[in-house]
This record gives structure tokens, sequence and C-alpha cells, in this order.
């Protein structure tokens, strides 16, 4: 019997593996003064990163209930990994992405250092995220990055 500690049910599925998340996400309040920035940056942005599935949800299922879907399609997303991709089609539809092919942070580089420096990006990330997407943006582009939800183990049953 193999587990699957993660947290795509569909990777899961894929390996034929038995679905056992060990983490839970907690996203933060709507008010919260970087979720409250990211809403006011987001129609001026013209591109988003999205680095994971469960990120992706996260953002787009709050973004989708506090601006127009039509809002959302104008912008280009810049994405870490197909099961990024396929989460952001599946709330958005026909929308502007490109897939980064190396599925780690530093994947996106070469993404990022093909816009012009005109880009304005936003950038939703965890709490526990890695720097190195940041501080690459940082002294090349106008960017807003801003950590909307923490991770923690979750509890199991014995």
């Amino acid at each position: 019997m193999t587990l699957y500690l993660g947290l795509n049910q569909k990777t899961a599925r894929k390996y034929q593996a038995h679905y056992l998340p060990i983490l839970t996400l907690f996203p933060y309040a709507k008010s919260t003064p970087q979720n409250k920035r990211a809403l006011q940056f987001l129609p001026q942005a013209t591109h988003v990163i999205l680095t994971s599935p469960s990120s992706t949800h996260l953002f787009l299922s709050r973004m989708t209930s506090l601006l127009s879907k039509a809002t959302l399609k104008t912008k280009t997303y810049l994405c870490i990994g197909e099961s990024t991709k396929e989460r952001l089609l599946s709330f958005l539809g026909q929308v502007k992405y490109v897939v980064a092919t190396q599925e780690i942070a530093e994947g996106i580089f070469p993404l990022l250092q093909a816009l012009p420096s005109s880009a304005r990006i936003l950038y939703p990330h965890s709490s526990l995220a890695r720097p190195v997407i940041r501080e690459f943006l940082y002294n090349r582009f106008t960017f807003f990055s801003y950590p909307h939800y923490t991770v923690k183990p979750r509890k199991l049953k014995k």
C-alpha cells in the first residue's frame, strides 16, 4: 500500500496511492493588511505568479469572490508546473499563461527574465515560501509579494 502525504488528490490518484495529507492550509482573513493591499494591487498587475495548485486554489477562490472573472482574465499567469496550470484553468477557463518547465521556485526565473521591466507582478504565496522568487523580483519589477496562507501539521487520529 502506497501513501501520498501531499495536498493534491489528483497526484495521489495518478500514482494509485492512498490520499492522507499531513498538512492543513489556513488562509489568512480577507481583512489582513496584505490581503487588502493585494486586492488594491491586482487591477494594475499585468502578471500573477502561481506556485502550486493549493496556493492557486486559495488565491483564485478568494479573488473570484471579490473581483469579476473578466478582471482576472486580463492577467498573464506564470505557473510553476502543469498541475498549477490545470488548477488555474479549472477556475478561469481560457486565460493567458506560461508554465515553468522546472517545477521548483527557480524554474520561474526564465519566465520572469523574458518580461519587460514595465511588468507589474502580483505574487501570492505561503508564509513558509522560500524567499528566492521575491529576491529575484527586487530591483527588476514593480511587484507585490504577500503571504496569503500558512501551513500547519494535520493532527492524525491514532
